[in-house]
């Protein structure tokens, strides 16, 4: 789940839900989806604060990137609208 909320300036928090595991695993999941998000950085328009929650832990490397590519992809077609 993603909002996008207009900011002075282009940010990004992730937030994840202590019901995907503990602090490390929590950790890592953001991590990873902030490597994802710096990947695509230059995509986004200036102006952005970008909240992602991670409800529960998700599938594996490579299906987390795919999730990030559309969430990013699904904003610009959006913010185009």
């Amino acid at each position: 789940m993603a909002s996008f909320l207009p900011s002075s300036e282009k940010k990004m928090a992730v937030i994840v839900s202590k019901k995907t595991g503990n602090a490390v695993v929590r950790n890592y999941e953001k991590r990873i989806v902030r490597i994802f998000l710096r990947e695509y950085w230059e995509l986004l328009p200036d102006g952005l604060f970008i909240l992602i929650r991670i409800p529960k832990r998700t599938g594996d490397f490579l299906e987390k990137k795919k999730d990030v590519w559309h969430l990013i992809k699904r904003t610009k077609e959006s913010l185009l609208k």
